[in-house]
């Protein structure tokens, strides 16, 4: 993978660099200056091969926050480039249906929609990740029982703790936004790491202070198996994964492997129910919803925790659980005017959806993957309000 995305990132450089001093830098004179153009591209292949190749096998991820934003670095210099570059191009074909001279006219907007380019993915980096966001929804159902009619659920999911290794303080943030909403339950859909229950250090405190009525509830993510950190053995790996089972606990979460809990108020009771991530490949498939759900009252009003949204259409859509909760997708980590290329994965990727009477809800993550990134799908804090129609 590094590999590739080194090779995609020079192909990328050379090909904005070459397509550029051919159409402007080499029309401009004939001196010797010209030959500037291309030292900050070499130079920022040079810093690639550092990063990338340059340090131990490990590097790009147990130093990911200086990996990853020397690469969006990297990304918001060349993609304006291309972007100038292909949109520059297209002047060639316009120009065969005139004999007006469009290069100042291509010029302009090649420049513009560059420049646009270069704001959305420095504002993205900077600070498009750092600043939660609250979306409220409001959920009715008939099986609700009246003792939890306005009930209020915080619904937090994929907080990669890795994202916040070098900005703890912005997280601190969000566990205040989170409480500010008076929960009643605190629900988190999975991968509270990326790689390593050891990036838990720099965010265990806020963790902590997380407080909700009637607990915490949570299940695991992909990420929190560690299945992409190359473990020198398999008794290393089980240990992270321990370790962060055992955290959990410690913090007061109750964490549901292929299980079940109620929540209690009054005489009236709902059902909490988690599964173990449940995705299709190349993502693990441990969950398990029939041993989850043996013993559950089968009129209860039911909420599942799953990982993955694509478990809700093939097998949660046919059971009798009224509200389903995942996360995983991030939406990508990009939405332009509600378009995500998350889109063409997932049937489900965002928001709420109903179908035969039953509800999910795809939380589009706090933290990050791979890049510290996010336009247009900013960190998510759902408060979810169930309603009886009783």
């Amino acid at each position: 993978m590094i590999g590739r995305t080194f090779y995609s990132l020079f192909f990328s450089i050379a090909f904005s660099d070459i397509i550029i001093y051919v159409t402007h830098i080499h029309a401009a004179g004939q001196t010797w200056a010209k030959g500037l153009w291309f030292v900050p591209s070499l130079l920022l292949i040079a810093g690639l091969v550092l990063v990338m190749y340059g340090r131990k096998q490990f590097y790009m991820i147990d130093k990911a926050h200086v990996a990853s934003f020397y690469f969006m670095f990297c990304l918001s210099i060349t993609i304006p480039k291309c972007v100038f570059a292909v949109t520059y191009l297209t002047r060639y074909i316009f120009q065969q249906f005139t004999t007006t001279d469009l290069h100042t006219l291509f010029t302009d907007i090649a420049l513009v929609l560059a420049a646009a380019f270069f704001v959305a993915i420095t504002y993205g980096t900077w600070w498009g990740w750092r600043w939660a966001t609250v979306n409220n929804v409001s959920i009715k159902c008939g099986r609700l029982p009246r003792e939890f009619d306005g009930f209020r659920l915080v619904h937090i999911s994929d907080i990669h703790a890795s994202t916040w290794s070098a900005n703890p303080r912005d997280f601190f943030k969000i566990v205040a936004k989170i409480n500010a909403q008076k929960p009643d339950a605190i629900m988190f859909t999975g991968d509270l790491i990326t790689h390593k229950t050891s990036e838990l250090t720099y965010i265990e405190k806020p963790l902590r202070a997380l407080k909700a009525k009637y607990g915490i509830y949570s299940v695991l993510g992909n990420h929190d198996y560690s299945p992409y950190y190359p473990w020198r053995n398999i008794m290393d790996k089980k240990k992270n994964l321990d370790d962060l089972i055992n955290l959990q606990h410690d913090m007061g979460w109750k964490l549901l492997n292929n299980a079940h809990d109620s929540i209690t108020i009054g005489n009236e009771s709902i059902t909490v129910i988690g599964v173990e991530n449940w995705g299709e490949p190349p993502f693990s498939k441990y969950g398990n919803l029939p041993a989850a759900m043996q013993g559950v009252d089968g009129d209860s009003f039911k909420i599942l925790l799953s990982h993955n949204p694509s478990h809700w259409e093939a097998e949660v859509m046919y059971t009798d659980i009224d509200l389903t909760l995942s996360g995983h997708t991030h939406a990508m980590q990009l939405k332009v005017f509600g378009l995500s290329p998350a889109k063409l994965k997932y049937k489900y990727w965002n928001g709420l959806h109903k179908e035969k009477g039953k509800y999910l809800y795809v939380n589009e993550g706090l933290g990050c993957t791979l890049i510290p990134f996010r336009f247009g799908t900013w960190p998510e804090i759902t408060v979810i309000t169930l309603r009886s129609k009783r």
